[in-house]
């Protein structure tokens, strides 16, 4: 069974999703494949006016070496010369605005660093800002300790 890795924002009268909160996964990024696959969700979500808040926790491989936005907003979106992540900023977080022409906000962070703060978009012009730092923190408070010693490599 595959796990969820995505959380779906209704409109206030439930009848549509406005907007996706998007984790990357590493099997996202384990074959040319799984990274068009992707894309191509991404693009769909898009393409049904759905705005999006992508999290890619993982550094980049060889499929996306500038990271994932740089490979969707240059493939997929159609836009030369996007943003990409360093060396030294290796992890991304990235919001989509659907609309007529999307829009991008995109943002590097180190290994270690903050999480920064996002914009989610519920129409064009609406959104509210996502604690991402705020919000993990508050998740790991919750973690078992027996299961921090694990992620943590001090088990």
């Amino acid at each position: 069974s595959q796990k969820a890795n995505r959380v779906a924002v209704f409109h206030a009268t439930g009848d549509r999703v406005v907007a996706y909160v998007e984790i990357v996964s590493p099997g996202n990024k384990h074959s040319d494949s799984s990274i068009r696959k992707f894309l191509a969700k991404l693009e769909e979500a898009l393409e049904r006016g759905c705005h999006l808040l992508v999290i890619d926790p993982h550094p980049p491989t060889v499929r996306d070496p500038n990271g994932l936005h740089a490979r969707f907003w240059t493939e997929v979106v159609g836009q030369p010369d996007s943003p990409g992540v360093t060396a030294d900023e290796s992890l991304a977080v990235m919001a989509y605005r659907s609309d007529v022409v999307p829009t991008a906000y995109f943002t590097p962070f180190a290994v270690g660093g903050t999480l920064p703060e996002m914009p989610l978009f519920l129409d064009p012009d609406r959104y509210i800002d996502v604690p991402l730092e705020q919000t993990y923190h508050n998740a790991w408070k919750s973690v078992p300790a027996r299961w921090k010693h694990v992620i943590e490599g001090t088990a």
